[in-house]
Order: C-alpha cells, then structure tokens, then sequence
C-alpha cells in the first residue's frame, strides 16, 4: 500500500468517526448516511439507516463492533 492510498482511508474513517476516538461504530455510520443530504435526496432515512447497517456488517470484518483504518485499506 502506498501513502496515498493510506491518506484516503485516514480521511474517509475521519470524515466518519464523529468522537475521534479512531474508530467507527454503527451508530456514527448511521448518522453519517443519514445526515448526507445527497443520498437524503435519492433515499429515505429507513433505507440510509439499513444501508449503513449493511455497510457496516461487511466492512467490520474483525467483528469488533467498529471499523478501522485497516478494515478500510
């Protein structure tokens, strides 16, 4: 992996991870889905929230309960 795709999977869990705690829960990938107002203008806030939980489900792949930077490289 070369730095830059390492610098796009930090800013992706940053833009995510509201408390900076490093990681992503489910509750934070919902609100992140939910509050996107492109996808607000194509889905509706049930089909966001079972998207994120959908995403969430392959993405955390440690099961873990949350997502991290490795799960996103």
């Amino acid at each position: 992996m070369d730095n830059e795709q390492l610098e796009l999977a930090n800013k992706r869990l940053a833009a995510r991870d509201q408390d900076g705690d490093g990681k992503i829960s489910l509750e934070e990938l919902i609100e992140f889905y939910v509050n996107d107002e492109q996808l607000q203008s194509y889905f509706s806030k049930s089909d966001l929230e079972e998207m994120a939980k959908e995403s969430f489900q392959k993405l955390d792949t440690d099961k873990s309960g949350f997502i991290t930077i490795n799960e996103l490289i």
